[in-house]
C-alpha cells in the first residue's frame, strides 16, 4: 500500500488529472482592480520625478485560467493583483520588496528603448503573454513578451525582475502578513 498515493474518487471526471486549458476571460472584479492598478501607476509620483526615468511599472500576465498584475512605483509602493479581484497590498515597507521593485524599475530604465510609446491604457494581454506598461515623465511605454518566447527575448530580464517582485511579495506574505491577501 502506498502511503502517499492519492485516493481515487469514483465520481471523478475521466480528465480530472489533466491540466486546465480553458481560456478564462477576466472577470469584472479584475477589470475593477485593473483600473485601480492603472490609477496607482499613473498617480502622483511625489518627489521621485526624474526626467526620462521610469516612475511606475506594471506587468500583466495572462495564463490559461488566470490574469495577474504586478505594479510598482519608484516610491516603493508595490502591489500584486489577481483576476478574481484578490490583491496583496502593503508590502512597500518590506526592504526585500522595495529592493526588488527598485531593481525592476532600474531594469526597465535600461530597457526603455525596447518599449514603444503608447497613448492610453494598454490592452489586456493575449493568452500566454505578459504586457508591460512603464510610466515616465516623458510618457507611457509598452511592450509584450509571449511566454513561449521567453528565452532570448529582449524583455526577458524585465520579465524576470518582475517575477522577483512577485517572489518577494509572496515571501513577505508568508512571513506574517496574511491580512494583505484580501478580496
Amino acid at each position: 500500500m502506498g502511503f502517499f498515493r492519492r485516493r481515487r474518487r469514483t465520481d471523478a471526471r475521466p480528465d480530472a488529472g489533466a491540466a486546465d486549458t480553458r481560456e478564462v476571460e477576466p472577470v469584472e472584479a479584475y477589470l475593477d482592480v485593473r483600473s485601480q492598478v492603472l490609477a496607482l501607476v499613473h498617480g502622483q509620483p511625489g518627489d521621485v520625478v526624474v526626467p526620462g526615468r521610469v516612475l511606475a511599472l506594471m506587468v500583466e500576465s495572462r495564463f490559461t485560467s488566470s490574469v495577474s498584475a504586478i505594479a510598482g512605483r519608484a516610491d516603493g509602493t508595490t502591489g500584486l493583483y489577481f483576476h478574481d479581484g484578490r490583491r496583496m497590498l502593503g508590502a512597500g515597507e518590506d526592504e526585500g520588496v522595495v529592493a526588488a521593485t527598485r531593481a525592476w524599475l532600474q531594469c526597465c530604465d535600461e530597457l526603455l528603448e525596447d518599449l514603444i510609446p503608447v497613448g492610453g491604457d494598454p490592452p489586456l494581454p493575449e493568452l500566454r503573454t505578459s504586457v508591460f506598461l512603464a510610466v515616465t515623465s516623458d510618457g507611457d511605454f509598452t511592450g509584450w513578451i509571449p511566454h513561449a518566447e521567453l528565452n532570448g527575448h529582449p524583455l526577458l530580464g524585465l520579465w524576470a525582475k518582475g517575477e522577483g517582485v512577485r517572489r518577494e511579495m509572496l515571501r513577505w506574505t508568508l512571513k506574517g502578513s496574511p491580512e494583505a491577501y484580501a478580496p
